[in-house]
């Protein structure tokens, strides 16, 4: 007798890492993983790369996770 695993679609989801946030984008993807996602990691070089990725026009999965901390003497900026 042979045993067959089934198929299972992985859902998909990606992850906007914007600035220093430390070990936690790869937290993050190890988990999401674990529960069966595809991650896809944009890792955001400038404000306009931001920009553009929340305006849609640098494409990313249909649920999105932002990875980043304010800076509290910037008065809670991102960027």
């Amino acid at each position: 007798m042979t045993y067959e695993v089934p198929l299972v679609i992985k859902k998909k989801i990606s992850i906007v890492v914007i600035g220093n946030t430390g070990s936690e984008p790869y937290i993050l993807r190890t988990l999401l993983e674990g529960f069966n996602y595809h991650v896809e990691v944009h890792w955001v070089g400038s404000r306009k790369e931001l920009i553009e990725i929340l305006q849609g026009n640098i494409p990313t999965y249909d649920h999105v996770v932002l990875s980043c901390h304010g800076d509290e003497a910037d008065g809670g900026s991102i960027l």
